[in-house]
C-alpha cells in the first residue's frame, strides 16, 4: 500500500474534490480523506459545504487560495470531531 498519485479523469462536484484535483488532475488515498471531512462537516452541521458560493469559484478558493468551507459554530459540533474534520482539510492529510 504506498502512496502513489496518478493522473486520473476527475469529475464530480467542485464542493467535495481536494484540492490537488484542480492544481495537478492527480489524485491519491488523501483525496478521499479531504472528501470525507467535506461529508463529516456536512452531516454534522447541516449545511451544503460552500452553499453561498458560486461553484466555478470554488476551485480557486480551494487550491490557489487554500480556504475551506466554514464550520458552523451554532451546530455544536464536538471539538474532537471539528479537530478531525480541519485534520482532513490539511494540503496532506496522510
Amino acid at each position: 500500500r504506498g502512496s502513489s498519485k496518478r493522473p486520473a479523469r476527475v469529475c464530480g462536484s467542485f464542493r467535495y474534490m481536494p484540492p490537488e484535483s484542480f492544481s495537478t488532475n492527480c489524485i491519491h488515498e488523501g483525496s478521499d480523506v479531504y472528501a470525507f471531512g467535506i461529508v463529516m462537516n456536512e452531516t454534522l452541521s447541516g449545511q451544503v459545504p460552500w452553499a453561498q458560493t458560486p461553484e466555478l469559484s470554488i476551485p480557486m478558493l480551494v487550491s490557489v487560495k487554500n480556504e475551506r468551507p466554514k464550520i458552523d459554530a451554532s451546530a455544536e459540533i464536538p471539538r474532537s470531531l471539528e479537530t478531525l474534520v480541519r485534520a482532513c482539510w490539511k494540503r496532506d492529510p496522510t
